[in-house]
């Protein structure tokens, strides 16, 4: 299992060929490529499904109330990628909050008592990931980089194919399949229509240019 965000990006570039790099701040253009795109890819693919390693809970803490019709304003955390479930004080966890608006990075909601929100986060550090969803990041990552590292669109393609076909749906089902809950219903359908994949493909269906 990759231990360090390089080694993601090592295994990235030998997936595409490409040289190895020692640093992500290096001044080589697989190493800026690696740097400006991590995060993002990191994140897309936290936001595809409810994935366990990235779970959190915590319980807000009150913002500066907006003049709305809602009751109450929380801060949402830093690190939140995707909110999972929220739930009141005194309120059972299988029947979570449903009444509920986000506003830029403040939840709303009515009544006066913090809830926990349970997420996922982009924080978990890379030690902690499953190996299955380093497989996806390591795919996501090199079909995002391809084009300007090897300027080869059939390598982006052949990327984005196997995180499509393979890679994802796998480390989706699997990770589904070690939780019950409300939140893996669908994911791995979505998953597998690939919405994330399709959202980086320009209107003429190839892979955009970084």
């Amino acid at each position: 299992m990759a231990a360090t965000e390089l080694e993601v990006a090592n295994l990235a570039l030998a997936a595409l060929g490409a040289r190895q790099i020692t640093s992500l701040s290096g001044t080589e253009q697989e190493a800026k490529a690696c740097d400006q795109q991590f995060d993002r890819v990191r994140d897309s693919l936290l936001r595809s499904h409810p994935w366990n390693f990235a779970t959190k809970r915590v319980e807000l803490e009150a913002a500066t109330d907006p003049e709305t019709e809602w009751d109450s304003a929380w801060d949402l955390p830093d690190d939140l990628v995707r909110v999972l479930r929220i739930v009141g004080i005194g309120e059972d966890p299988a029947n979570p909050v449903n009444d509920f608006a986000i506003e830029g990075r403040t939840l709303l909601l009515n009544g006066t008592e913090a809830p926990t929100l349970v997420y996922v986060c982009n924080s978990a550090a890379v030690t902690a990931w499953d190996s299955l969803f380093v497989d996806a990041m390591v795919y996501s990552l090199a079909a995002a980089i391809a084009n300007r590292v090897t300027q080869n669109q059939a390598l982006a393609d052949s990327m984005l194919q196997k995180l499509e076909t393979l890679a994802l749906p796998k480390a989706g089902n699997i990770d589904a399949k070690e939780t019950a809950s409300r939140e893996n219903a669908g994911s791995l359908a979505r998953i597998r229509r690939s919405s994330l994949v399709r959202a980086r493909f320009r209107a003429d269906g190839k892979p955009p240019v970084y």
